[in-house]
């Protein structure tokens, strides 16, 4: 329910889709329902209580035909100790994804 003042992945979402629209992009396979509390500024055993408790709580995959049986690539636009990634890569298999695998673009560095 966040709102980022500006959305990187959509921007290459859209540059990718004027290249070649007939790229299977699907933004809407994964959704956050609820808030959750923010990684920014904590420690990595708090962002993983968080990623473990609030986020994996509150991501769904609502129409789960859409990747049962699919190899899924997860787009993020940064990277620190993976918790976001993993725990939507456990929500798409969960709903049945075949495989899930990430691209980040950045990787921050440890603190």
């Amino acid at each position: 329910m966040a709102r980022r003042l500006w959305d990187y992945l959509e921007l290459i979402l859209d540059a990718a889709g004027r290249l070649d629209p007939t790229w299977p992009f699907a933004t809407d396979l994964i959704t956050k329902v609820q808030p959750t509390g923010r990684f920014l500024g904590i420690g990595v055993e708090e962002r993983r209580v968080i990623a473990e408790g609030e986020l994996r709580a509150a991501l769904r995959v609502p129409d789960p035909s859409r990747v049962e049986g699919k190899r899924v690539l997860v787009i993020d636009d940064a990277f620190s100790e993976g918790f976001t990634l993993r725990e939507m890569a456990r929500a798409l298999r969960q709903a049945g994804a075949a495989e899930v695998a990430g691209l980040v673009f950045v990787r921050r560095k440890s603190a």
